[in-house]
């Protein structure tokens, strides 16, 4: 209703005079918010009530729900809406395998925490199940930000600006008051000035842990309990106790700050807890599409509110929710578990080769042998054709659907100033597929605003794709199938589909590639399963094959030269077993009761139905009547004497139907160049028929039509199995001078799109298209979509996509992009959808090529001088050779291997296929910080269509920390690391074992990113290459002509620090000089190391003209074998000397064989400093530290290091021995240092209240002092070697700055968990109790108790 407002109010001299005259519709177009109309669904609601999904349970396969999220609680007939939750990625699994018992009511936790049980807790056995989870792990990625701002911002900042404030303040007043500070003051500085330097470098590497949860499981009554400690103070009184989702329907909220809602599920005795979160807030949203009820607000319902949902995570958090083969797989084996009617997956990815793969395959097996209707996206990579993801649109059985934009979705969702007609959405993906199907079943509402997870802090949004579209049909689908239940009316997944895609609204300004078979009507298609349930072939799919797949698909320029024949087979497959609707109707048992037992009463008669399903499915296909005669010979026990037992099961019933099936079909093809046989008869067998594809007389452009069959008997019906063709006609590039093509004068409205096809000429490496404007009235937006098919490659092996924006102050664009010869390329120009305006354009697209040898380029650095051929394959083009390498590959086997059988029932698929798992465990050094990215590259860049059902990895440093995590997608996934060791652990999946046996030796490379890029040199001739002159500059090469290039090796002293015999280097090599050509136009290139050269040794005595006498190198008479056995006996036993528990006896005993041999005093000493018992051997330590230092000549020492050159022929060996002498005087320096500092600690442990005067006058206090200065003579006082010494000393005369900066030193070089807590001790002296917890909550996170569950 359109009215016009006038309002004209005086009001008080405190008030505002308000005053509006506007025009405006009052009534918003609700019902594009969250559209029903298009599909009919709301006329069918208004017709049907009671078949608003009532009945139907739908799986939704996402990210996760959140049960908390408005319109999520019950069904419209007060069910509870979601009846389980479930994370099938384990990205939420928690090891809970250590059991402890409560001792005065408490236990102490993972994390240290002590936790109080309540006392309402009943837990029989005693026994507590306890792991620890970091909220990290649970949180989605747009949640992480939120938080960790809001916990800075109250558990850091407050705290560390103060704590620098007053530490900048100290200092101030300490220059004012020491102006010109002496030695001791000096120190005092140095500690004022370290903790500045502290604060400000935590402040710097602040890194939130997030919040650390304690879990504690325990069995209640026969259902396992989980508690996870929200409190994070061991206080569980204030924590949520919960049973599985399934069983009370339960759920928590970790934190009032994050609002994340939280389930659990508890497998393998208690050993695994699963804690379920989402993993984004797709999920939520495609479920309150498919079935969110709003009692009070029935416009925001979703398409079938009645409807139940089973929520299966399969978005990973650990890889930013992304789908993993083991969660496809595990969410399916739960699919098949609850019996559900519907799969939603609003997921997929560009697949190699369509309807294949291990995961695939057991979708498919849902569809066809448990009669799940398995609903998907088609995709959002649109608008090119066969564009169409796995597994929506490539998968056989699974129903893809398309985006569909309508008026009113436009008005509400997207406030758009002007109406536009209805039309698909420019990113919906396109078919046909790669095979020949058409890839888009149906078509759907495509965008929605709907519920949202609560952690959002919001509680609706607006998101769009085909994402959206998929539930919406699901919903549609849902109404469908509640409808036919009530009315008892039979359906498979088969008869499901062919009514949808008959009763199809067709949408004329839409294609058939992006609409399929029409836009979804739910009433239509519900009288269509409704009239016709009873044909034959409604447990019937029929498989089309053709010699090129599901369809014929001609797109190359060779396949359309001439007519072809195809060899069509139809092949009529039943479903494996029926469907839990079918049983339930057929089910029937008459049953005649009869008790001799006159002090009993039963009815006479009682006839069974819709019972024990699991029967029919175990006696599967089997369709009888059989009377029975009952007998038992006890006279104590009374049976009935008869009982008749009808269509329990349907095996039978199916076999005779195998046998009298058959259809005659009337074969119609409206496509003029298509020739087919008129008829043909179909029985329980596969069939062939011949058809003539004559494409030669048809323009160029795309044409699509379909061979479609009829059953004769009843063609009302439609069209029972359909074979789609689809032949695309390439232009050819006539401008053979300038290779270019020229498309002027083109009118483009909103959502409009443009296709040409071109066969690539011969020669061609890249193209250039340009796009102008001649008339914008307005800023427009358009999509250039280029793309070419390569076999067994996915669409994005040769794809160019760009968004562009052009107006007045910007009206040209020019972009180049990658192509392949003689193939058909699509060049794709299409408006989006929603920029307004007409518009004309020109564009163009011109080709270029420089032809290289090869592909790919394999270079080794043993073969020498490489050469490769270059030629100007389309014009007069200039090349300037162009080699850069960024990664460094290093390929690691396996260092262990073991394959396990995966436990309990989430791993077992039906008919107890147990499932396996290999799980290859990788060690490597990593020698300088960096980013690596690990590659399994014999499984990389499958998914769908792999073999196997998963890959993931991940990466741990050497304290078990979880690093990174990663799948299918390497390129997707990398990990910044610090120097030091680390462990990758891979773990592959199939029901298989002999399978994962092929995989125990499996390589994964580590891609090192190079610091900075390394070039190959490419030279004019064999002779420049080898001695390093010549190099090939710029070049211009005539149309056809051909110039060679050498590479020459990579210098030994450019290649990458760690580079080993085996690894390579990876990068691209280009041709062209144009820049824009040079980035596109690129192949890789590999570089492949030698061994490295071996160091020459220097030989002392060289000036001897290598003339040897009696004498060795050093002058020294050479050892008798006999001497030298005795050495390596002495050296033998120095190395047990700190392996041994108690080694003084040792000592004394080659003390007296070897009493000036300097390492055996070292070794003793090391021994000591390491005992178990050191606290009561410190002045042991002491006097033999005093005594290695006395045995060593410092003076000698000393002037060797003031010499500035040694000249003597033996320099060598002396320099080896001084080094050996300077290293065992800082030792023991810095381990006697310690012994004293030790010494100090203990006495003010002892003497709190001793004055610091006192404590000066300490003889310890003196030495330490001494020897600190002294250490200085030999060593950097801030070198690692004497941290330890530094540390101890800092705390003993507390200067608790200058030992934070002394454990830094040794924890950048390798932290540990003792570093962890010496750490939260100097803390705790300071009074920064938030640097602390900072700490404390980290420490269990980087030093777990063992590496994370797959």
């Amino acid at each position: 209703m359109r009215y016009l407002v006038l309002h004209h109010q005086t009001l008080t001299a405190t008030s505002l005079v308000l005053k509006v005259n506007m025009a405006f519709d009052s009534e918003f177009p609700i019902f594009g918010l969250l559209p029903k109309k298009e599909t009919n669904a709301w006329s069918f609601l208004s017709k049907y009530p009671e078949y608003d999904g009532r009945g139907t349970l739908v799986a939704i396969m996402d990210t996760g729900v959140d049960p908390g999220a408005p319109g999520l609680q019950v069904t419209s007939d007060g069910r509870p809406k979601i009846i389980d939750i479930i994370d099938c990625t384990g990205s939420g699994d928690v090891d809970t395998s250590t059991i402890v018992e409560a001792k005065d009511g408490t236990i102490t936790g993972l994390s240290g925490r002590t936790l109080k049980i309540p006392e309402s807790w009943t837990n029989p056995s005693g026994k507590f199940h306890i792991g620890l989870k970091n909220a990290v792990d649970l949180y989605p990625r747009g949640l992480k930000d939120r938080v960790f701002k809001e916990r800075r911002e109250k558990l850091w900042d407050p705290h560390q600006r103060a704590a620098l404030t007053t530490a900048t303040i100290e200092l101030e007043k300490f220059d004012v008051k020491y102006p010109n500070p002496n030695q001791e003051e000096k120190l005092v500085r140095e500690d004022l000035q370290a903790k500045i330097d502290a604060l400000n470098s935590l402040n710097k590497k602040y890194n939130d842990p997030g919040p650390v949860y304690d879990c504690v499981l325990f069995q209640d009554d026969n259902i396992w309990r989980a508690c996870v400690d929200t409190s994070e103070s061991g206080d569980l009184e204030q924590c949520k106790l919960l049973a599985p989702y399934s069983i009370e329907h339960e759920y928590g909220t970790l934190s009032k700050i994050d609002m994340l809602n939280y389930s659990v599920n508890i497998y393998n005795e208690g050993n695994v807890l699963e804690i379920v979160t989402n993993a984004g807030s797709h999920g939520t949203h495609v479920s309150g599409i498919t079935a969110g009820y709003f009692p009070d607000q029935p416009e925001k319902n979703g398409v079938a509110p009645g409807a139940q949902i089973l929520a299966l995570k399969i978005g990973d958090t650990r890889l930013s929710s992304m789908e993993t083969g083991t969660a496809l797989v595990r969410a399916m084996i739960r699919v098949i578990e609850y019996k559900c009617d519907l799969v939603n997956y609003s997921y997929g990815e560009a697949a190699h080769i369509p309807n294949s793969g291990r995961v695939s395959e057991i979708l498919g097996e849902a569809v066809h042998k448990h009669g799940v209707i398995f609903v998907s996206s088609a995709g959002n990579n649109g608008p090119a054709l066969s564009t169409v993801g796995a597994p929506g649109g490539t998968v056989e059985g699974i129903i893809g659907v398309g985006a569909y934009v309508s008026p009113e979705m436009m008005a509400a969702e997207y406030s758009l100033r002007e109406k536009l007609p209805g039309m698909q959405y420019t990113w919906s993906s396109r078919g046909p597929t790669f095979d020949g199907a058409l890839g888009v079943c149906i078509s759907a509402p495509g965008g929605a605003i709907a519920s949202v997870p609560n952690w959002t802090l919001r509680g609706s949004q607006l998101m769009n794709g085909t994402s959206m579209s998929s539930p919406n049909a699901c919903g549609g689908i849902a109404l469908i199938l509640s409808g036919l239940k009530q009315q008892n009316v039979p359906y498979s997944p088969y008869s499901v589909r062919r009514s949808l895609e008959n009763t199809a609204l067709n949408v004329d300004t839409v294609e058939v590639f992006a609409l399929g078979h029409g836009l979804l009507q739910v009433d239509k298609a519900f009288d269509h399963l409704v009239e016709m349930h009873r044909s034959q072939e409604n447990n019937i799919r029929f498989k089309v094959s053709s010699s090129s797949g599901r369809g014929v698909y001609l797109r190359e320029a060779y396949q359309t030269t001439t007519h072809s024949i195809h060899a069509v087979t139809i092949e009529p497959e039943y479903m494996n077993g029926r469907s839990e609707q079918e049983e339930k109707i057929a089910f029937t048992i008459r049953f005649s009761i009869v008790c001799e037992a006159d002090w009993v009463s039963t009815p006479a008669h009682f006839e069974l139905m819709n019972a024990i399903v699991y029967i029919a499915k175990q006696e599967e296909k089997i369709a009888f009547t059989i009377r029975f005669s009952i007998v038992c010979e006890a006279d104590w026990v009374s049976t009935p004497a008869h009982f008749e037992l009808m269509n329990a099961t349907v095996y039978i019933a199916e076999q005779e139907e195998k046998i009298a099936f058959t259809i005659r079909f009337s074969i119609v093809c409206e496509a003029d160049w298509v020739s087919t046989p008129a008829h043909f008869e179909l029985m329980n067998a596969a069939r062939v028929f011949s058809v003539k594809v004559d494409p030669t007389g048809l323009s160029t452009g795309v044409h699509y039509t379909e061979i479609l069959g009829y059953d004769i008997s009843c063609p009302s019906k439609g069209p029972v199995f359909r074979v789609p063709v689809t032949v695309i006609i390439p232009e050819r590039v006539e401008d053979t001078l300038h290779n270019r093509l020229v498309f002027p004068d083109q009118h483009f409205k909103p959502g409009q799109i443009r296709r040409h096809f071109i066969d690539v000429p011969t020669g061609t490496t890249w193209a250039v298209v340009t796009l102008s404007g001649t008339e914008f009235p307005d800023l427009t937006r358009f999509l250039i979509h280029a793309l070419q098919r390569e076999p067994q490659s996915s669409f994005g092996k040769f794809e160019f996509e760009k968004f562009i924006t052009i107006g007045e102050d910007q009206n040209k664009v020019e972009h180049a992009f990658r192509v392949m010869e003689n193939r058909t390329l699509e060049l794709c120009i299409a408006k989006w959808w929603a920029s307004l305006g007409k518009v004309h354009t020109k564009y163009s697209l011109a080709f270029h090529g420089v032809k290289p040898c090869s592909r790919k380029y394999h270079m080794h650095g043993s073969q020498g001088v490489m050469r490769l051929d270059v030629t100007a394959s389309l014009d007069h083009t200039e090349v300037s050779p162009s080699i850069t390498l960024k990664h460094h590959a290093i390929p690691v086997r396996p260092a262990e291997h073991k394959i396990v059988c995966l436990p309990g029932k989430r791993d077992q698929l039906p008919q107890e296929r147990q499932i396996y798992a290999v799980e290859l465990t990788y060690n490597f050094h990593q020698s300088k910080a960096g980013e690596i990215v690990p590659d399994v590259p014999l499984l990389s860049d499958t998914l769908y269509e792999c073999e196997f059902e998963s890959q993931l990895w991940m990466l741990f440093d050497s304290n078990k920390q979880l690093i990174s995590s990663g799948d299918a997608y390497p390129s997707q996934y990398s990990a910044k690391v610090e120097k030091g060791d680390y462990v990758l652990k891979l773990q592959v999946r199939h029901e298989k074992r002999d399978m994962l046996e092929k995989l125990k030796d499996t390589v994964v490379l580590l891609h090192n990113k190079l610091g900075s890029t390394i070039s190959v040199e490419s030279h004019s001739s064999h002779n420049g290459a080898v001695t390093g002159t010549k190099k090939t500059g710029s070049v211009t090469l005539t149309k056809g002509s051909t110039v060679p290039m050498f590479l020459a090796p990579i210098p030994e002293d450019k290649l990458p620090k760690g580079i080993a015999a085996g690894h390579f280097l990876t990068g691209t090599i280009s041709f062209p000089k144009d820049d824009s050509a040079k980035k596109v136009d690129t192949y890789p290139f590999w570089y492949t190391s030698t061994e490295a050269p071996k160091k020459q040794k220097s030989v002392a005595g060289a000036k001897d003209n290598g003339k040897k006498g009696e004498k060795g190198e050093k002058g020294e008479k050479e050892k008798t074998k006999e001497e030298e056995f005795n050495e390596a006996i002495r050296d033998l036993k120095i190395t047990w000397m700190s392996k041994l528990e108690d080694s003084s006896s040792l000592y004394e005993e080659m003390k007296k064989a070897h009493p000036g041999h300097l390492p055996l005093h070292v070794a003793r000493l090391n021994a000591l400093d390491s005992d178990k018992k050191r606290g009561e051997k410190l002045q042991e330590i002491i006097d033999l530290g005093k005594e290695i230092v006395s045995n060593i000549d410092q003076n000698a020492l000393l002037q060797y290091y003031g010499t500035k050159t040694d000249t003597r022929s033996d320099a060598a060996q002396i320099k080896t021995d001084m080094e050996k002498k300077k290293s065992c005087i800082i030792d023991a320096l810095a381990k006697t240092g310690s012994a004293y500092c030790d010494l100090v600690l203990q006495r003010q442990k002892n003497n709190p209240d001793e004055s610091e005067e006192d404590l000066k006058q300490d003889e310890n206090v003196k030495a330490m002092t001494e020897i600190y200065t002294d250490i200085q003579r030999w060593i950097d006082i801030t070198d690692l070697k004497v941290a330890p010494f530094l540390y101890k000393m800092s705390l003993a005369v507390k200067h608790y700055g200058r030992a934070l900066k002394a454990l830094q030193k040794q924890y950048d070089d390798k932290p540990t968990k003792d570093l962890e807590k010496k750490f939260q001790e100097v803390f705790g002296k300071l009074g920064w109790d938030f640097c602390r917890d900072y700490n404390e909550r980290w420490t269990p996170i980087k030093y777990p108790l063992g590496y994370r569950l797959f």
